[in-house]
Formats: structure tokens, C-alpha cells, sequence
């Protein structure tokens, strides 16, 4: 295994989701998909250490809105989180997305 990988080696999908279950439940339901949805799970654990670790920078109760919005727009990914983080659109209601795409149609 490529040293770059070597440190993910303890991580496991069950220890991916525990972790992001302490910041929340739309944290959890967001890695939880992303894990799933890779041909090989272990494909998604950069993007959950990712997520959990913009804790640092926005603390729990940000981290645990933005996915709300990723799950929203259908972005499974690490750098949509930090998108929607950076842009402060967890604050915006959902709505404003809907009416977004209805207009791109």
C-alpha cells in the first residue's frame, strides 16, 4: 500500500460513521453516502476526514447544516461541504435552491 494510503488503514467504514454521528445526524447520513456510493468504500474516507475535520475551522453545529444543502443538491463530496461553508449558504433556506434550478430548466 502506497504510503499515502497507509494512514487510513485504521479506519474502518463503521469508525467513519461513528465519528461523523458525534457532529450529527445529517453528518452522519452524508458520509454514510458517501461511503456507499464509491465502488469501494474505502475510496471515501479522505472526503469524511475531510468533513470532519472542518470542524476545526466552523465548529459542530455548522458542519452538522452544510450537509443538509449537499444532500439537497445532490453533492456528495467533501469540497461541496466546504463550498457551501465558505459561502455561508447553510444559513439560506432551502427554498432559494429549489427556485434556483426550476429557472435553469
Amino acid at each position: 500500500m502506497p504510503s499515502s494510503h497507509r494512514r487510513y488503514g485504521d479506519w474502518t467504514i463503521e469508525r467513519s460513521v461513528a465519528e461523523a454521528r458525534k457532529l450529527g445526524p445529517s453528518v452522519q447520513l452524508l458520509c454514510a453516502m458517501i461511503l456507499h456510493d464509491r465502488p469501494h468504500p474505502e475510496q471515501g474516507y479522505r472526503s469524511c476526514l475531510g468533513i470532519l475535520r472542518l470542524t476545526r475551522l466552523y465548529g459542530a453545529a455548522w458542519i452538522d447544516a452544510a450537509p443538509l444543502w449537499t444532500l439537497e443538491i445532490g453533492a456528495r463530496n467533501y469540497g461541496s461541504v466546504k463550498s457551501i461553508l465558505e459561502k455561508k449558504l447553510d444559513g439560506q433556506p432551502f427554498a432559494c435552491t429549489a427556485k434556483r434550478r426550476r429557472g435553469r430548466n
